[in-house]
């Protein structure tokens, strides 16, 4: 496996600071999947901080690309219901994912959101259309 891979990064509290870059391929906890990222969607909240007009705090620098499907390539001990090697998404396949509250907002969600402190963010997509352009 690469100790590097390729990331969008916002670098700086900028208008356009983001650019291509190898960061490194991130260990993994216990509870943590490591995915081979095969497709990525562009969100508005990445256009809001690619332009620097978002409306929270970021920490510099930050990896762009919340919303992509690709292929599990190692699992944490305690990961169950998945395998290395399974695709994350497929056309037509509905996956749901819970973040821990200590990998997402923590003990302090944004300010007006209406998490409550340590939430657990239960993400359900399902893939309708899949486009090559």
């Amino acid at each position: 496996m690469p100790t590097t891979q390729p990331a969008v990064v916002n670098f700086s509290a900028q208008k356009g600071a983001v650019e291509l870059r190898q960061v490194p391929v991130p260990d993994i906890g216990p509870d943590d999947v490591l995915l081979e990222v095969q497709a990525v969607g562009v969100c508005g909240s990445d256009l809001h901080m690619w332009q620097f007009c978002q409306s929270w705090p970021v920490n510099y620098p930050c990896v762009l690309g919340h919303e992509f499907g690709g292929v599990i390539r190692k699992l944490g001990e305690r990961v169950t219901g998945w395998r290395e090697g399974m695709i994350g998404m497929k056309q037509g396949g509905t996956r749901r994912m819970y973040i821990a509250a200590d990998k997402g907002y923590g003990t302090h969600p944004p300010a007006g959101s209406n998490l409550s402190d340590n939430a657990e963010l239960v993400i359900e997509v399902t893939l309708r259309k899949v486009e090559k352009h």
